[in-house]
């Protein structure tokens, strides 16, 4: 498995950087988090898509958080 940028939210280049498989075992790790970039299905079918058409597509975490997710300080 061969993750994406953006806490592997982001598959846009990762066919562009697809790491050589001899053996035909690749697939991209897809991590869907509603804060991150690629939250609507335009990006998905874009994005995730062209890569699910090349490679199998594993989603490893989807999380949903209910507001934006801060930094403590404490």
């Amino acid at each position: 498995m061969s993750g994406g940028l953006e806490w592997t939210n982001n598959l846009s280049r990762w066919l562009e950087f697809k790491p050589a498989d001899p053996t035909g075992n690749l697939m991209a790790s897809w991590h869907s988090y509603n804060f991150n970039g690629c939250v609507t299905t335009s990006c998905w079918d874009s994005n995730i898509g062209a890569v699910a058409a090349q490679v199998p597509v594993q989603a490893g975490e989807i999380v949903r958080t209910p507001a934006p997710m801060t930094t403590s300080t404490r």
